[in-house]
């Protein structure tokens, strides 16, 4: 049987389990969405910050822009990143800027000052990415507005233990696409401490200026023309379902992470996959190739993430810091992801160590 990349585990459960969450007076989406208003304040007791549940990450960072009014100003991003936060960027108004990145593919910070000097920029985006985090703490002195991509955090920490999303002050935006710790197929939270969770509602329904809950009975205005960005209640219930076993599933996660890391963790340039909260371990390796054939000779998945974001076609041109597509290409050419599921049996995982182990000896 075909080892994945990534599993949806114990689906048809969850399911049932939130089949028994509705009544028939429920709604599946809606302002008034019990299950919408019950997730917010989960993940509110759980990071002290207020939270905006929307469909995407990529339309929380947007919303995020928007609300700076960036038109015309330069935002930082890291060249190696989702697309879509490119995308974010330009459709908020403002101009991409690359930064360079470490060898992990995480923004370098020393980058930023010198960008800072040179452009005329509205905020900083780091994209906490490949199980490592962009030490947004170091940047104390920029009076600059920073977004934390932290797309794939959720239950992630710090090296001094704190949580990577209750210990910022800085927006931050978590998704629940695929691959990410805690999945519903889509979704995205935003995390604020501003007092405007009642501006991010209003927005992610089309604009609403007065998010009172008579949404179609004509008691409501709109003062900003937006596309809709709500989520649904079908999604929040089964990421409250879902939740149940994360904190379980972390730990089965790390442990197979470093379980890895002891049997070839020597044999790879990266070190232990610090945040282990994902579904994939993250390596660097210049026998990339090797690894792969030897994966899929086993009948295990592998894959290559982030693919630089200039290169994309509609991200061509941009400025950015110097030298930052050499970091790029060397990160480029070293990136794998191996299945870390918390669902892997310990035979697949004895497999999967051996099988990398020898490729990279």
């Amino acid at each position: 049987m075909t080892i994945q990349i990534y599993s949806i585990g114990d689906i048809k459960q969850d399911l049932m389990n939130v089949g028994r969450l509705f009544d028939p007076s429920d709604t599946l989406g809606g302002i008034n969405s019990r299950h919408i208003n019950a997730l917010e304040e989960r993940f509110f007791k759980k990071t002290g910050r207020k939270c905006v549940f929307v469909d995407s990450c990529t339309n929380g960072i947007y919303l995020t822009l928007k609300k700076l009014n960036v038109k015309g100003r330069h935002i930082i991003i890291p060249p190696i990143t989702f697309f879509g936060i490119a995308s974010a960027v330009i459709k908020a108004g403002g101009i991409p800027l690359y930064s360079r990145v470490d060898k992990y593919g995480l923004m370098d910070i020393s980058s930023i000052y010198e960008l800072v000097e040179t452009y005329n920029v509205a905020a900083i985006i780091p994209a906490h990415i490949n199980n490592r985090y962009v030490p947004t703490e170091r940047i104390t002195d920029l009076d600059k507005t920073i977004i934390e991509d932290a797309a794939p955090a959720f239950g992630a920490t710090r090296v001094d233990g704190s949580c990577v999303l209750s210990s910022t002050r800085n927006a931050s935006v978590i998704s629940f696409s695929y691959g990410k710790p805690l999945t519903a197929g889509e979704g995205g939270m935003i995390f604020t401490d501003d007092n405007d969770e009642d501006w991010y509602r209003g927005q992610r329904y089309s604009g609403l200026s007065n998010v009172d809950g008579k949404y179609g009975y004509g008691a409501f205005d709109v003062t900003e023309p937006e596309l809709k960005m709500a989520n649904t209640g079908l999604n929040a219930a089964l990421i409250m379902t879902k939740m149940r076993s994360f904190n379980d599933n972390l730990l089965r996660a790390k442990e197979i992470a470093s379980h890895y890391h002891n049997t070839f963790g020597s044999f790879h340039d990266g070190e232990l996959n610090p945040l282990g909260n994902n579904q994939t371990y993250v390596m660097l390796t210049v026998r990339r190739k090797e690894v792969m054939t030897a994966l899929e000779e086993n009948d295990i998945k592998s894959y290559i993430s982030h693919r630089p974001v200039y290169m994309c076609q509609a991200f061509e041109g941009f400025n950015g810091a110097f030298d930052y597509k050499e970091t790029c290409r060397r990160y480029f050419s070293k990136i794998l992801h191996i299945p870390c599921r918390s669902d892997l049996t310990d035979e697949q995982i004895e497999l999967i160590s051996t099988v990398v182990r020898r490729a990279l000896q």
